[in-house]
């Protein structure tokens, strides 16, 4: 069984869950540190072994989720590459300007289909889109449709590895939209 919980630093929401039977998914938000730790521990206690956090909280998030989850859990926190780095700078500008932009967030979910296991929340920052695929090769093709399709960044989530990741980067145009990774700490 594998139960992944995926937060975003927003200010709360409801949690959404994604997926069924031995693979799960949820996605919560959370306005700041404290609040992210005290929702890790409730998705572990709610059966989650993975916690990973959008690239928008960072290594201080990650330390407090986890010093409250301690090994139950493993916790990541999204992290860019050299490569991305001016493509994330100029997302980053853009939101802080108001520009109306849209994100994909994409993670693994065995047994999904990307063209229906998806949902977009809007807000006054634009669009983010949270798109399921069934395994790495999917994710590639995914990445590549929503960066064409106009998103200005995408985060990968749930066991991506490495090398997919980086056909993801080729696929989205070699950092011309910042691709964001999970960095586990243990």
């Amino acid at each position: 069984m594998s139960h992944l919980g995926i937060i975003l630093n927003e200010a709360a929401k409801d949690d959404v869950h994604t997926g069924e039977g031995s693979h799960r998914t949820t996605i919560a938000t959370a306005p700041d540190p404290d609040a992210a730790a005290r929702k890790a521990v409730a998705l572990v206690e709610a059966g989650a072994d993975s916690i990973e956090l959008c690239g928008a909280t960072g290594p201080v998030w990650q330390a407090r989720v986890l010093a409250s989850v301690g090994d139950r859990a493993s916790v990541g926190v999204i992290l860019y590459g050299f490569e991305s780095l001016d493509s994330v700078q100029s997302f980053k500008a853009g939101f802080e300007l108001g520009e109306d932009l849209t994100a994909s967030m994409i993670y693994l979910q065995p047994g999904a289909d990307p063209t229906t296991d998806r949902m977009t929340v809007e807000d006054e920052s634009g669009r983010t889109n949270f798109i399921a695929v069934p395994d790495a090769a999917a994710a590639v093709t995914v990445a590549a449709s929503e960066a064409a399709a106009g998103a200005r960044l995408i985060e990968l989530y749930g066991g991506i590895d490495p090398k997919v990741q980086a056909e993801v980067i080729a696929a989205t145009g070699d950092g011309r939209v910042p691709i964001g990774v999970i960095a586990r700490a243990r």
